[in-house]
């Protein structure tokens, strides 16, 4: 079925077969059939709990250095180890922070960070394991006022009407997770009163584990107004590459006048992060190099910090490989929709922004004790 599925998802096939709009909802339901046909097949390829560590052991030869979770080697019953890249940081390499202990409990998972940096496509291979819980819009705009993209209007102001409203009443069970892909929640616009929200809820706030996608703002910036134009916003409906070059100018111009331009903004990490940093523990916050969404040693990590089961190195390749091809494929249709293409920014402008970014990224490093992805 998950073979048969690729020649409905085949953009030739439908350009030759269809109208666009017909294109549109063939792609859609075959997408929804892809995804449904290769979790009929998770719950045989995922390693039960107790043979993790031993998965984990036998793949060190793979590059992977495991080290024990301070407080000794694990015992019987911990089967949770953190596992580093080799290097001199080796925290620093893919990820930095997150949780590393086993829990019965359910999490809930938020992804709080950014937009364009890989949240769509992190969900796409989240959508994979059986045990995560995903219903309705992948970003829920829940927690932010006046977003909400859920049954109820929100912000929540309990758990339950959280779950209720996002998650049709499913309540995640041990060894399961909430996913809330929503990139919003970590800008500096929404961030205060989304931590604080999360904080009323009357709950254990430890089952709450959040993901942070970071890319370098520069090339965020520039995917950004590529998108702008691609979903024709006003004034970017059919802006050249030059004239999309001014526009980010002016906004940079704008934005060092102190206007908060979300293009601009959404770029400086440094001081949404310190307030989630500051408002929860540092081992409820996994932070990802975007650049390596591709590996599945971070995806383990991913797992590890949702606390889900660990799937096989093979068909964690196959998430990965699947969610890259309905990726792109929906890119292509959506810039073949609108007849545009991705935006190339000239030096000049690159650099203005790559100026624009310095102290922010040097901030951002001294705050996660880390060494630049970038």
């Amino acid at each position: 079925l998950a073979q048969g599925c690729l020649v409905w998802t085949n953009p030739s096939f439908h350009r030759a077969a269809m109208t666009y709009y017909s294109r549109v909802i063939a792609l859609t339901v075959s997408l929804a059939i892809c995804t449904a046909a290769l979790k009929l097949d998770t719950y045989q390829n995922l390693v039960p709990v107790d043979q993790q560590w031993q998965f984990l052991k036998n793949t060190a030869a793979s590059g992977v250095d495991f080290v024990n979770v301070p407080g000794g080697p694990p015992s019987a019953g911990f089967d949770r180890p953190l596992y580093r890249e080799l290097g001199p940081l080796p925290s620093d390499e893919h990820s930095i922070g997150g949780s590393i202990a086993a829990t019965d409990k359910p999490v809930f998972g938020i992804t709080i960070g950014y937009q364009k940096c890989g949240t769509t496509f992190m969900g796409k291979v989240l959508n994979f394991h059986p045990d995560t819980i995903h219903h309705g819009a992948k970003e829920k705009h829940y927690l932010t006022a006046g977003k909400s993209q859920c049954k109820g209007q929100g912000p929540a102001k309990s758990l339950a009407a959280y779950i209720r409203d996002c998650f049709e009443g499913e309540w995640p069970g041990p060894g399961q997770a909430t996913l809330d892909l929503t990139p919003t929640y970590g800008i500096i616009q929404y961030a205060e009163g989304v931590t604080q929200r999360i904080k009323a809820f009357e709950t254990n706030h430890s089952q709450f584990r959040f993901i942070v996608v970071l890319r370098p703002p520069t090339a965020r910036a520039i995917s950004a107004k590529s998108m702008a134009r691609k979903n024709r916003e006003r004034g970017h409906e059919d802006a050249t590459d030059e004239e999309l070059d001014a526009i980010l100018l002016q906004e940079l111009a704008k934005r060092k006048n102190g206007t908060n331009l979300r293009t601009i903004t959404d770029g400086e990490y440094y001081k949404p992060l310190e307030l989630w940093l500051k408002t929860f523990s540092k081992d409820q916050v996994l932070i990802v190099n975007s650049a390596h969404l591709n590996d599945p040693t971070v995806w383990r990590r991913i797992y590890l910090h949702l606390g889900l089961r660990m799937p096989t190195k093979e068909q964690a390749l196959a998430w990965i490989k699947e969610s890259n091809m309905m990726y792109q494929q929906l890119q292509v249709h959506k810039y073949e929709a609108t007849q545009t293409k991705p935006y190339k920014a000239s030096q000049s402008v690159m650099d203005t922004l790559a100026e624009h970014y310095a102290p922010h990224n040097r901030k951002l490093w001294k705050l996660l004790g880390a060494r630049p992805w970038w």
